[in-house]
């Protein structure tokens, strides 16, 4: 009797043994995809389209009325992502002219406008931020001197020789022509008040050192490879 109650002891034990282990507690299972902590990762904005004018040039800075003037600007989209941009030219304020430009993100553009006026003065350009001018002028005036015929029923010396008129000499000074100015006048004259640049060749035909000889020395001493340009009173 005693050894089947020790066998229901012994069974007893094993059972409670057994279910103590089956008790415990299984090893906690951690989620790493905490639906409040899940990171997401996002795609960087990009910079919208912006635009900037830059380095003006205006050619020819001076021209004649009615002549071409080209106007140029650089224009530059310094955002990221394409864009247009309206290019504006206003020449005394007044819009003149206006140039649709489309850029991908960091490209540039030289954006050209042509324009000319019929009226003498100084334009002011402006395009965005850049400024600058222009000067129209008056064509020269086509000149033309008294024919030898004309000359001669007025009595001039050597009605033969081509002539000049005085807005045709400063003209060429202006230009920067390169030629020979001689003053014929007398000596006492020349030191009086010439011309600038002239040399004196006086015709004084009342001096006994004024012969034939004379004068083609002085003559012989002038540039031969240039225009040569006489004047006087």
């Amino acid at each position: 009797m005693k050894m089947k109650i020790l066998g229901i002891f012994v069974t007893l034990m094993l059972v409670l043994v057994s279910c103590k282990s089956v008790s415990e507690p299984l090893p906690e299972v951690v989620n790493t995809q905490d639906s409040d902590t899940v990171t997401s990762i996002s795609t960087p904005t990009l910079k919208p389209a912006s635009f900037q004018v830059s380095a003006l040039t205006i050619t020819p800075s001076e021209v004649n009325t009615n002549s071409p003037v080209t106007i140029e600007v650089t224009v530059s989209n310094i955002g990221e992502l394409s864009g247009s941009y309206d290019v504006n030219l206003k020449i005394d304020g007044n819009l003149e002219g206006t140039e649709t430009v489309t850029l991908a993100g960091g490209a540039s553009q030289r954006v050209t406008f042509t324009k000319s006026e019929s009226k003498a003065k100084t334009y002011t350009v402006n395009v965005d931020n850049q400024s600058g001018t222009f000067t129209v002028m008056l064509p020269p005036t086509l000149l033309i001197p008294p024919a030898p015929e004309e000359l001669a029923k007025q009595n001039f010396d050597l009605p033969e020789l081509p002539r000049i008129l005085c807005e045709q000499l400063k003209q060429m000074m202006d230009n920067g022509d390169d030629f020979v100015l001689v003053d014929a006048r007398l000596n006492s004259t020349f030191t009086f008040g010439y011309i600038s640049g002239a040399i004196n060749i006086p015709y004084d035909d009342s001096s006994p050192t004024y012969t034939q000889e004379w004068v083609n020395n002085q003559l012989k001493a002038l540039p031969q490879n240039k225009m040569i340009i006489f004047y006087c009173a």
